[in-house]
């Protein structure tokens, strides 16, 4: 007997299979594929890999990641180049990927994780974290992020630097905040504005904050901005800007601005507890809004940029503590407008007054030391009321009065000419320890007191 069969397609003769009559079986004799798995860096900045061969059927581990990318962590493999396929981990045992020809596996590179779970923006990252989770970014990279509203969480820079990127605001913003998003803030660099526009709460606790076309840190509605530390910049304008109802509490950190470190031009409320604040071509610390600013700590120094330390145009100052030195020419403290002003403490010094008042509002002195090159104090406009203090004028006068009313309960008030000094105006008068630095004499007589009314 003879027996036909084909085997790739190749005709092969066979005979006497069996000795006798009967049946013979064939079994078919199956030969797995092969297929290749292609190995893309995916933008990579370094390293190379060849293919791995495969077996269907066969599993085998896929050879470990050899490629680099500057800024970013390697986190596995994708049939998609923007993660959207099927994840393989670094040297994942796999089977049947193909069944034959060619697949092509992505390196996934993350420049954020959520724990163990990587993402390749911190957009996306903080789009998918729940509350309370933190996002950790994992290398320097440029990006503009939006917290949706809602979200509840930290961004930890880890010691990198985001730069802003692109964005439909077009000013620089590198973050912004919305609705009733809290987002914490802390040890990294962020270079471009941070827009708080929500109700929630963004806080600050470390880092370095710069930004080069707009302001470094503003609040733009009813939201609270609380900052515990850290550094901020801004060459083009304010460092720290309140433009709403909110408030911003500022407990420590380092703040230069252009034109503020810090202002209040809303009908909020800056507070400021501690921190060195510093401003390369305006005032420091600014309050131009109806709202209030309230400084108890700090230092505030303006002798390198001759402008004030401190100034208000409008709405309530008040101060308990604190550095205050004016520039050449300038005071440690100046208001005008309708500002009323509270002092309880503090060190005022400048060039030429410790204090200028030139506001229709009222201030009330308790405490505090005044000294100027000139006076350590002047006024030329509303009510001011002296109950504690010391004022020191080098050159001319402790105190001295253009126009407005000054009431005088305590205190001590020194000048070179002068203690009390009232060319115009109405001083009344009751008790402080005057002098004459000169030859230790009151310095107050009805010479140069004008109106003046013991009570």
């Amino acid at each position: 007997t003879t027996a036909t069969s084909l085997s790739n397609r190749k005709e092969t003769s066979y005979k006497n299979l069996r000795g006798t009559n009967g049946t013979v079986t064939f079994a078919a004799q199956w030969t797995a594929n092969t297929y290749t798995i292609v190995f893309n860096g995916n933008g990579n900045t370094g390293g190379s890999m060849s293919n791995l061969s495969m077996t269907y059927g066969t599993a085998k581990n896929l050879t470990a990641n050899a490629f680099s990318k500057t800024n970013y962590t390697f986190a596995g493999w994708n049939t998609k180049s923007d993660w959207s396929g099927t994840s393989y981990s670094n040297g994942q045992s796999v089977n049947n990927l193909a069944t034959s020809g060619t697949v092509t596996l992505y390196a996934k590179w993350a420049i954020a994780s959520i724990g163990s779970t990587y993402y390749p923006t911190i957009q996306k990252a903080v789009n998918a974290a729940t509350s309370g989770q933190t996002v950790k970014v994992l290398g320097n990279t440029t990006e503009y992020v939006d917290v949706p509203t809602g979200k509840n969480l930290i961004i930890d820079l880890n010691g990198k630097t985001v730069n802003y990127g692109t964005s439909s605001y077009n000013d620089g913003r590198v973050i912004t905040t919305n609705g009733t998003a809290n987002l914490t803030l802390k040890n990294g660099t962020m270079n471009g504005e941070i827009v708080h526009a929500g109700s929630g709460t963004l806080t600050i606790d470390s880092g370095t904050y710069k930004c080069s076309v707009n302001t470094t840190i503003l609040n733009w509605s009813n939201g609270k901005i609380v900052v515990n530390g850290g550094t901020f910049e801004s060459t083009s304008t304010q460092a720290i800007w309140n433009n709403s109802t909110g408030s911003i509490t500022i407990n420590k950190g380092n703040y230069t601005g252009k034109n503020y470190a810090a202002i209040n031009t809303g009908s909020g409320t800056i507070t400021i507890i501690d921190g060195t604040f510093k401003a390369t071509g305006s005032n420091i610390a600014a309050n131009n809004g109806s709202g209030k600013l309230v400084i108890s700590g700090g230092s505030f120094d303006a002798s390198s940029v001759s402008m004030d330390a401190i100034s208000a145009a409008s709405g309530t100052l008040t101060i308990s503590g604190g550095t205050f030195k004016g520039g050449a020419g300038f005071s440690g403290v100046y208001i005008y407008g309708s500002t009323n002003m509270t002092i309880s403490g503090g060190n005022f010094s400048g060039p030429n007054y410790g204090v200028w008042i030139h506001s229709s509002g009222t201030t009330t002195i308790s405490n505090g030391t005044f000294s100027g090159g000139l006076r350590g104090g002047t006024m030329s406009n509303g009510t001011v009321n002296i109950s504690g203090g010391s004022f020191t004028g080098s050159s001319w006068d402790g105190f001295a009065v253009d126009a407005g009313i000054l009431y005088v309960t305590g205190g001590t008030i020194r000048g070179a000419n002068f203690s009390i000094y009232a060319p115009g105006g109405t001083v009344y008068f009751r008790t402080a320890n005057l002098s004459r630095t000169s030859d230790g004499a009151t310095g107050l007589n009805s010479a140069n007191i004008v109106n003046r009314v013991n009570y």
